[in-house]
């Protein structure tokens, strides 16, 4: 209802005291949390197994977070579980860096990742953990349905053992010798649409 809506102007020194950034765009938006998309509960007490599910583990940084959340949005995603560390989605950099999808991508914060994954397992899915380690296999070796789930950790430290170790097993994407690894952002980009492609 835009009647609702009101707009006040403030000066030049107000405003520079109320936006966090050096360039801002000009325009502050209040609004009421979207509690019905972003409710805080544990996985396999809700309702919606069956759904293409995307998991974030410890994710800190909002503006991967943000991106995040715009490419699972993007590649139709249903539900992205974050771990209850995870950035807020409410955050002003998630945010402005998931380009309006925090408004419609579903998440839900759970705090028992390792229970929730085995959780999904115990439900028919293939949880995959994207992590280097001597078992993990190449992702053009994984055939993807909509029962097949990623895994994606923290920026510095990865997915936490326990969560691993619940899972499936380890998945790494290929990549050219000498290189260490993909932003965390940047490595979810690339499963989602792998699985985005093998389900179309």
């Amino acid at each position: 209802d835009l009647s609702a809506l009101s707009v006040i102007e403030v000066s030049n020194e107000v405003y520079e005291k109320i936006s966090f950034e050096k360039s801002p765009e000009g325009i502050f938006c209040v609004s009421k949390v979207l509690d019905k998309l972003h409710n805080l509960y544990i996985i396999y007490k809700g309702s919606f197994f069956g759904e293409r599910i995307f998991l974030l583990d410890g994710i800190r940084d909002p503006g991967n977070l943000g991106t995040m959340l715009r490419t699972a949005f993007a590649f139709g995603c249903d539900t992205v579980v974050m771990s209850a560390d995870c950035a807020d989605v409410y955050n002003s950099k998630t945010v402005r860096a998931s380009m309006g999808a925090v408004f419609k991508q579903k998440t839900v914060r759970v705090s028992d990742m390792a229970g929730t994954v085995s959780a999904l397992k115990d439900n028919g899915y293939t949880v995959l953990c994207a992590a280097l380690d001597d078992s993990a296999v190449s992702l053009t070796d994984v055939k993807i349905d909509e029962k097949t789930c990623f895994v994606v950790g923290n920026e510095g430290a990865g997915i936490r053992k326990e969560i691993i170790d619940a899972s499936n097993g380890t998945v790494i994407i290929p990549m050219e010798n000498g290189t260490e690894s993909l932003n965390a952002a940047s490595a979810a980009t690339v499963l989602m649409w792998e699985q985005y492609r093998q389900r179309k």
